[in-house]
């Protein structure tokens, strides 16, 4: 079983959709989700590290593509593109962006893609300047560059994630909750 020591984490998701068991597992005096869920959930998590393992490796791999790496005059990667790829793949990945395809660019550039049935963004990353672009059916086109330093990874995830990815996945209730009052029984007082 792979473990990363999120416990809390699993326990809380583990609620969140089976609230019906937190009665149940006070009962029988436990406080851990069942063992099944924990492996599902280390499972998913580890792929996701592994997926961005690789990720980090292909930037990585980049540091040895010399001048001319594609035969056709392609650009060597400078330090600073490869150093601020991370930077910008890290920040990404701090507001759970989701995975991209990543990609070198003959002109020394990082790029970073994006595409579903719901359209496709790009974000390419160089010495000191970054652009990108967004263009998906439930939004207007969107255009962006600047300095690296000032790359905003919240919104641009943010962006991501709405425009390309069904928003459902992110906002729909796992579970719905409603209280009722209690029911009390009509009772008349003996008269006297």
């Amino acid at each position: 079983m792979f473990d990363i020591g999120i416990h809390n984490t699993e326990l809380s998701l583990f609620y969140l959709l089976n609230p019906d068991a937190r009665i149940e597992e006070a009962r029988r005096g436990e406080d851990r989700p069942p063992q099944h869920f924990v492996q599902t959930l280390n499972t998913a998590v580890g792929a996701r590290l592994a997926a961005t393992d690789e990720i980090i490796g292909e930037i990585r791999s980049f540091r040895t593509f010399g001048e001319d790496w594609d035969g056709y005059g392609a650009a060597p990667f400078r330090p600073e593109t490869i150093s601020n790829a991370f930077r910008a793949f890290e920040l990404l990945m701090q507001f759970y962006a989701p995975l991209p395809y990543v990609v070198p660019n003959t002109n020394g550039t990082v790029g970073f893609e994006w595409e579903t049935a719901q359209g496709e963004a790009y974000l390419e990353i160089g010495r000191t300047r970054f652009s990108f672009y967004i263009k998906s059916k439930s939004q207007a086109p969107i255009f962006s560059d600047g300095e690296v330093e000032k790359l905003n990874g919240r919104s641009l995830a943010t962006l991501i994630k709405s425009g390309l990815f069904d928003s459902d996945h992110f906002t729909k209730p796992v579970t719905a909750i409603s209280i009722s009052p209690p029911q009390m029984e009509a009772y008349t007082l003996p008269s006297v």
